[in-house]
C-alpha cells in the first residue's frame, strides 16, 4: 500500500468528517492559525528558544557534562523541567498559537547542533563539510515539510532548505576554528565552547525562520484553513461561509477564497451565489478550469446532467490535462446514460493521475452498470487499495459482489463503508445495500468464509 499523507484529507473536500471530530479539530486548529499576540515578541521568544535548544543540544555532547553520571543526570533533570515549563511560559508570553512553533524550534535547534558538532570531527575536511551539509539539508527539508498553517508552504520550504545547510556548515566551520574564535579543532573544547557552537547553528536557522513566520503570517490563510475544515461536514457550512467572508475582507484578490465559498454556497443550495463567486475566480484565474468545473458539479448536484456536461466540457477546453475535470465529466456522462464516454473520461483521469481512487471507484460502478462485473470488481479493488478510507469504493464493490452472487463479501463491503462513518447519504446507500441482501449491520456473517472472500 502506498504511503499516504495523514493530513491529506483536509484538502479533499469529498471526505466527510463527523461533527465531534470537526469541533475537536477546530478547537485545536483555531489558536494555531488565528494568532492574536505580538508578532515582534513571538519572533524574539522563538529566537531565545532556538538559542537555548542549540546550546542544550551541543552541551549534551560535551565530555565535561557526561564525565559524572550524577552530574549528567542532574543536567538532564534540569533540562526536562525547563522543557516541561515551555508550554505554560509560551502561552503566557505570546498565546497558545505559538506553542507548536516553540516546541518545533527547540527540537530542530537541538538537531542542528547535534549534526554540526560530530561532523566537525570527521576527517578529511571534505567529508566533514559534506556530512554537515547533508545533515543540514535533511533538517531543512523536514522543517520545511511542516509549515505553519497560516504561512505559504512553498515559501516556508524555500527558506528552510538553504538555511538548514547554511546553519550546520557555518557551525561546523566555527567549531573547527575557521573564524579564529575557538582556536584549532585539536584544542580542548569546554562546555561553554560547545554551547556557543550550538547557539551559532540554531541562530542562523531560527532567526530567519522566525522572521519569516511573523512577517508572512496571514490571518486570511488561517481563516481559509478553518473554512476547509468546516467544508468536510454540511452541518458546518454556515461557519465555513462566515470564515471565508472574513478572509475575503482581508485578501479580496485571493481566488481560492471565492472558490471555497462558492463550494459552500452550492452545497447550501445557493447556486446563484455560488456562480457569482466562481465568476470571480474565473476573472482572477482565467486559465484555471476550476470555476467552470465547479459550475458543472453544481449542475450535477441539482440533477441537470446535460448542463453539467456542457460546463465540464468547457472546463476541459481550458485545461485538457486536469484529472478532476475528466473524472467529474465521467460522473455527468454516467448520470446522462452515456456509459462508454464516461468510462473513457475516467480512464483519462487515471492516466493523468494514476493514484486517483475516486476515478477508479466511479469507473468500477460504471462498468457494473454496463454488466462488465470483472472490470468493475478490478477497478473497485484498486480504489480500495489506493484509499482504504474511501466509503464509495466499498459500496461500489459491494454492488458488484452482490451481482456476482458473493453475498457474504458484498455484505462485508457495505459494512466496511459504514464503519468509515461516511456522509449521511453514503451511509444510507450502504444500509440499502445490506437490506437488499437481507443482512444487517451487526450480522456475524461478516466474519465467515474469510478465505473464499480473499480469492
Amino acid at each position: 500500500m502506498p504511503i499516504r499523507d495523514p493530513t491529506a484529507w483536509m484538502d479533499d473536500l469529498s471526505v466527510h468528517v463527523d461533527d465531534e471530530t470537526i469541533l475537536d479539530t477546530a478547537a485545536q486548529l483555531e489558536p494555531e492559525v488565528l494568532f492574536r499576540g505580538s508578532r515582534p515578541l513571538l519572533a524574539a521568544w522563538l529566537t531565545i528558544l532556538g538559542a537555548g535548544g542549540g546550546a542544550f543540544g551541543a552541551a549534551t555532547l560535551s565530555a565535561g557534562i557526561r564525565s559524572s553520571a550524577a552530574g549528567f543526570a542532574a543536567y538532564l533533570i534540569a533540562a526536562l523541567v525547563l522543557i516541561r515549563g515551555l508550554r505554560p511560559v509560551t502561552v503566557a508570553l505570546v498565546g497558545p498559537a505559538a506553542v507548536w512553533f516553540a516546541t518545533g524550534v527547540v527540537f530542530w535547534a537541538i538537531a542542528l547542533a547535534m549534526v554540526a558538532i560530530p561532523a566537525a570531527h570527521l576527517k578529511p575536511t571534505w567529508l566533514a563539510y559534506s556530512a554537515t551539509a547533508a545533515g543540514g539539508f535533511f533538517i531543512g527539508m523536514m522543517r520545511g515539510a511542516f509549515s505553519p498553517p497560516a504561512v505559504d508552504e512553498n515559501v516556508w520550504m524555500t527558506w528552510a532548505l538553504p538555511l538548514g545547510v547554511t546553519a550546520t556548515t557555518v557551525a561546523t566551520a566555527f567549531h573547527r576554528g575557521a573564524f579564529g574564535v575557538l582556536g584549532a579543532l585539536g584544542t580542548t573544547r569546554s562546555v561553554a565552547d560547545l554551547a556557543l557552537v550550538g547557539v551559532v547553528a540554531a541562530s542562523l536557522f531560527t532567526i530567519p525562520m522566525a522572521t519569516l513566520l511573523v512577517t508572512n503570517w496571514s490571518e486570511a490563510r488561517g481563516l481559509q484553513q478553518m473554512a476547509k475544515l468546516y467544508l468536510h461536514n454540511d452541518n458546518f457550512l454556515n461557519k465555513a461561509v462566515s470564515s471565508l467572508d472574513r478572509a475575503i475582507e482581508l485578501a479580496p484578490e485571493e481566488p481560492e477564497l471565492y472558490n471555497l465559498r462558492g463550494t459552500a454556497w452550492s452545497r447550501m443550495g445557493e447556486s446563484q451565489r455560488a456562480a457569482a463567486d466562481w465568476a470571480r475566480v474565473a476573472a482572477l484565474r482565467p486559465k484555471d478550469p476550476v470555476s467552470q468545473m465547479n459550475i458543472g458539479v453544481d449542475h450535477l448536484r441539482r440533477g441537470d446532467a446535460d448542463a453539467a456536461v456542457r460546463a465540464l466540457e468547457a472546463a476541459l477546453s481550458i485545461d485538457s490535462t486536469n484529472a478532476m475535470v475528466h473524472s467529474n465529466l465521467g460522473n455527468a456522462l454516467q448520470k446522462r446514460g452515456d456509459l462508454e464516454r464516461a468510462i473513457e473520461h475516467y480512464g483519462r483521469a487515471i492516466e493523468i493521475r494514476p493514484d486517483y481512487a475516486n476515478a477508479y471507484s466511479n469507473r468500477g460502478y460504471t462498468h457494473y452498470l454496463r454488466g462488465d462485473h470483472a472490470s468493475a470488481l478490478a477497478d473497485c479493488d484498486r480504489a480500495v487499495e489506493i484509499d482504504p478510507r474511501l466509503p464509495m469504493a466499498f459500496i461500489n464493490r459491494g454492488h458488484v459482489l452482490a451481482a456476482l452472487g458473493d453475498r457474504v463479501a458484498a455484505a462485508r463491503s457495505f459494512r466496511d463503508a459504514i464503519e468509515l462513518d461516511p456522509a449521511p447519504e453514503v451511509h444510507d446507500e450502504a444500509l440499502e445495500g445490506l437490506v437488499a441482501l437481507g443482512a444487517s449491520v451487526d450480522d456475524d456473517e461478516r466474519y465467515s468464509n474469510d478465505e473464499d472472500d480473499e480469492s
